[in-house]
């Protein structure tokens, strides 16, 4: 891929805001992945960011790579076994012009050649020898390096000294920066070596990923809190903000139908919006409007100061108030194509919807596996699945569904279950049962999740079900739901479980002009 390098100012305040919208936007990927905030930063540093066909910041794994290709490259080129064998026979000879057989069969047997040099040099010596004993410290050097790696540098031309010594401090500059890289620890890697030896392109990738790590752990996104790296409540409420643009934004192009809703609600006036006033209207006049009609009326063909069709109202909505359980699937089964990844989406997307659309609402958010727990939205973001509670208690879910419902003040109340299996746990006298499916259905669990759906629909609670998997006993049971309770199936995949969940929601919450 080609880069593109722009003349650039200290990020982030140089970067543009389109950018920092994409870092946010990645990094909340990688967090509802990975459920952890350290975690996710490590994953974006190590793939990068690409902004666009042309411009990008290359990853540490891209970087690493490439000081990977240019280390192995010098390793094919040169030949230091040779090299030190050479030396040897040339020290041995020496060796043997002193009259110091000793010293060479102690070469022989692998003794090293700085030992050798050491044990010479305060001896009268030829003049050849001068040069070993200036070179004696970078020779124990290259054998050492030599040991590392007895299986390589045994090809290719035998170098010379300087030349050997040069290249042997870039492998191990480039074996530094490879290990700080692909370690994370960023601040390990000397800016200047790298920049000296893969050129300038690295270099700026390098700055911009070490500013980007910083821009993210930034005071306005995370904050630590007991050593832990935590989302501030800005940053939660722009992830679903972002969720919530994510799933609409393939019905940009389109409206959710509007129906009219029997249930109970307060009364707003909508004060963005007008329409003309009728007969037996009661609705609050909008009187700049209003007067702007019959001003307009009056220059293009006169008549009294006002008149019935100059005055406008206000539009009024009877709202639906609504308070709904949200029951997620946290099985290890929805761990399969990125269906608890969806599933997290849409519950921060629906969150961040109520608080800025329907604050009036309320929602609660209740994880189930082979338990279920009540989760704040801010919890649910660093929510991984455990592979240790890999079942299913839908029963559970429901009861403390009912249990957080049951103590709500507003009147219509709703549950939302969204799930890819059968139950496969259920609580009988206090005690969590676990039972394994027998010709594909757990009989037990089925029977009791079976009863708490007759209890829900007994408190006049609809449950509302969103199938991420066609497991035919799953949707023989949800048939069983739908038939109970009176509520809705929807069969979804995890990319359009976002939008028909919400789709359906605001469906339910357009207004009834009164």
């Amino acid at each position: 891929m080609k880069y593109i390098y722009k003349s650039r100012t200290k990020f982030p305040e140089g970067l543009e805001e389109y950018k920092k919208e994409e870092i946010f936007k990645k990094f909340s990927e990688e967090l509802f992945e990975k459920g952890n905030v350290e975690s996710a930063i490590d994953e974006i540093v190590r793939k990068g960011i690409k902004f666009s066909s042309s411009e990008m910041i290359k990853g540490t794994d891209d970087i690493s790579r490439a000081l990977e290709e240019l280390r192995n490259s010098i390793m094919n080129k040169f030949n230091i076994r040779d090299f030190l064998r050479k030396l040897r026979d040339e020290i041995s000879e020496i060796a043997r012009k002193m009259g110091r057989e000793d010293i060479i069969e102690r070469l022989k047997e692998g003794d090293s050649i700085k030992s050798a040099i050491s044990d010479m040099e305060n001896k009268p010596s030829p003049k050849e020898m001068k040069t070993h004993i200036e070179r004696k410290e970078g020779y124990e050097k290259i054998e050492n390096f030599k040991k590392k790696y007895p299986f390589l540098f045994n090809k290719g031309e035998v170098p010379e000294y300087e030349e050997l010594l040069e290249y042997i401090d870039k492998i191990e500059n480039l074996n530094s920066m490879i290990e700080a890289l692909r370690s994370g620890d960023l601040e390990k890697v000397d800016m200047e070596k790298l920049k000296k030896l893969v050129g300038k392109r690295f270099e700026e990738d390098l700055r911009l990923l070490k500013e980007m790590k910083d821009f993210i752990k930034s005071p306005s996104i995370t904050r630590e809190e007991g050593g832990i790296l935590k989302l501030t409540p800005r940053a939660i409420r722009k992830i679903g903000e972002n969720a919530l643009k994510d799933i609409f934004s393939v019905l940009k192009n389109s409206r959710v139908g509007e129906h009219l809703s029997s249930w109970r609600g307060g009364i707003e006036t909508r004060y963005e919006e007008s329409r003309p006033y009728e007969d037996d209207d009661f609705s609050e006049i909008n009187i700049p409007g209003t007067l702007f009609r019959s001003f307009k009326r009056r220059m293009i063909r006169g008549g009294p100061l006002l008149v019935p069709e100059d005055f406008l109202v206000y539009e009024r909505d009877r709202n639906v108030r609504t308070s709904l359980a949200l029951l997620l699937d946290m099985s290890w089964s929805m761990s399969w194509n990125n269906k608890f990844i969806a599933a997290k989406k849409v519950a921060c997307a629906l969150s961040h919807l109520i608080k800025t659309k329907f604050p009036k609402d309320n929602l609660y958010i209740i994880g189930f596996f082979t338990t279920a727990v009540l989760l704040k939205e801010d919890e649910l973001l660093y929510t991984e699945l455990n592979p240790a509670e890999p079942f299913t208690n839908i029963q559970h879910a429901l009861q403390l569904a009912q249990k957080v419902l049951s103590s709500d003040p507003n009147y219509n109340k709703q549950i939302i279950l969204i799930t890819d299996g059968q139950p496969t746990a259920y609580c009988y006298k206090g005690m969590i049962h676990i039972e394994w499916p027998v010709f594909g259905i757990s009989p037990n669990a089925v029977r009791e999740t079976i009863k708490e759906v007759k209890a829900v629909t007994k408190k006049g609670i609809k449950i509302n079900t969103f199938m991420v998997d066609d497991n035919p006993y799953l949707v023989r049971l949800v048939d069983e739901i739908v038939r109970i309770n009176g509520g809705r199936v929807f069969y979804t995949t995890p990319n359009e479980l976002g939008k028909y969940l919400l789709v359906d929601y605001i469906s339910k919450k357009k207004k009834v002009i009164v």
